[in-house]
């Protein structure tokens, strides 16, 4: 896959990276380049992130725009990022956002298909307090306003703060993302208030998830595990 706008952060010292939290939060496009920030109003659709074990020393982290189209009146762009220790990837992610605008053509367009969601309910609901947005903010940054402050939320017309994707994904994923090894993918489909309680459906296999919240018959988020498939 092409690999545009390639910024190399050099080396990272002093960051702890041993479960895919740690990694979600390091591999933020925009933490890596600033120049990679979205606009405001961008919407994260989809997110992967795999990790191996990583040995300590010092991580070379990279991140780049992989590919842009137009989306109806909206831009849609994939970015990706990574780090390595020397010549070795030990994590990688995608993302893909959009938000209004005019789009160029650039790269190979990349958004996998999204798995169905399962169908059956599982006694495991998941909740997202505004306690935890604002802890993950504060540590990882947000470019979507609406996640930050209260004041923001409401010009946005939402009643209270917005779960970001990415820590919608890491609580989703649950164990998984604490494991020293794994892949995790996420769909998003709507916004997700912090406070609001998500049901959690899960195929027969364990590995596919689905998140609604009351009264929606379309999943919030939809969520899949597997085993890393980094070398």
């Amino acid at each position: 896959m092409p690999r545009h706008n390639l910024t190399l952060f050099g080396k990272v010292q002093g960051v702890r990276t041993t479960a895919a939290t740690d990694w979600a939060e390091l591999l933020l496009p925009d933490r890596i380049d600033g120049g990679l920030r979205q606009a405001p109003d961008a919407l994260l659709v989809y997110q992967r992130l795999r990790w191996t074990p990583a040995e300590p020393g010092d991580l070379r982290c990279r991140a780049g725009v992989a590919w842009e189209r137009p989306h109806g009146a909206e831009v849609e762009r994939g970015l990706w990022a990574d780090a390595a220790i020397g010549d070795t990837v030990v994590a990688d992610a995608a993302l893909v956002v959009r938000h209004p605008g005019r789009a160029e053509t650039l790269g190979t367009p990349a958004l996998p298909e999204s798995p169905a969601a399962p169908s059956t309910i599982v006694d495991d609901q998941l909740v997202v307090t505004e306690d935890e947005v604002r802890a993950f903010v504060a540590r990882a940054g947000s470019a979507y306003s609406a996640t930050t402050t209260m004041t923001a939320a409401h010009r946005r017309g939402f009643a209270g703060l917005l779960v970001p994707g990415t820590l919608l994904l890491l609580a989703g994923a649950g164990r998984a993302a604490r494991e020293s090894r794994g892949s995790v993918e996420a769909w998003f489909r709507g916004p997700v208030p912090a406070g609001a309680v998500l049901t959690r459906h899960r195929s027969d296999d364990g590995d596919t998830e689905a998140f609604f919240l009351a009264g929606r018959a379309r999943a919030s988020v939809v969520l899949r595990r597997e085993a890393s498939k980094l070398s």
